[in-house]
């Protein structure tokens, strides 16, 4: 009965320390896990998940994760993979990604939607980039560091590998 009690205890601590891993806001969802749901298809919604653990940036590491954007293209706007030492909020809406004005940071931005304005200078196309310090705008090369790339409806997981001796992405 101890041994039993005990693993209980065990299992369900355990699970309280994945569910304060990560921050969830908006209208995100936990589902499971590892798997959330950042925004319900719906219109004027936003949700982020972060993880409350900080990344040591002079140290190695690699993410891998699966994305689901839904099967319409009638959604907007996209996603975005921040790194950032502000806070673990909502961060901005629609376009913006929930990364945008969020200073000092780096951001992997997949985009779904064009937006019309003059300040991002979207492509007509689903597009990845890698962008700084919360500037969306493809034209900034300062902070543009890669992409706009067409974002394939085929490929399976997005590796992400950084490499903290060097300082440099993969």
């Amino acid at each position: 009965m101890k041994i039993l009690l005990l693993s209980f205890l065990l299992l369900l601590s355990g699970g309280l320390l994945m569910a304060q891993e990560y921050t969830v806001n908006g209208n995100a969802t936990r589902d499971n896990c590892h798997c959330y749901t950042l925004t319900p298809n719906q219109l004027t919604q936003s949700g982020s998940v972060w993880n409350n653990i900080k990344i040591d940036l002079s140290q190695s590491f690699d993410f891998v994760f699966d994305i689901n954007l839904g099967c319409s293209d009638a959604g907007a706007d996209g996603i975005a993979f921040v790194l950032q030492p502000i806070s673990t909020s909502v961060g901005s809406t629609g376009g913006g990604l929930g990364f945008e004005g969020v200073t000092p940071s780096v951001g992997i931005t997949i985009d779904t939607y064009q937006n019309t304005d003059a300040s991002s200078n979207d492509p007509t196309y689903d597009h990845i980039a890698i962008q700084l310090n919360g500037n969306i705008n493809h034209l900034n090369a300062s902070t543009n560091i890669a992409g706009p790339v067409t974002a394939l409806k085929t490929a399976v997981g997005i590796p992400l590998k950084y490499n903290g001796m060097l300082q440099q992405n993969k």
